[in-house]
């Protein structure tokens, strides 16, 4: 499994990627869904408890 730095450098990539035509288009959004759920199954969300709500939470 690729670790989180990994994953989102290959986002970044993806999310710059210029596509072509229609087929590259459609490759992008995919891959793009495809590390996007790699990503958030790394998350714990019981674990990750106290980070998430630190980010999500601007009024602490």
């Amino acid at each position: 499994m690729k670790s989180c730095h990994e994953l989102y450098a290959e986002l970044e990539y993806w999310n710059q990627y210029s596509a072509k035509n229609f087929s590259s288009s459609i490759l992008k959004r995919g891959k793009i869904n495809q590390i996007k759920h790699q990503i958030l199954q790394q998350i714990d969300v019981s674990k990750d408890k106290d980070t998430i709500l630190k980010i999500t939470d601007s009024s602490q």
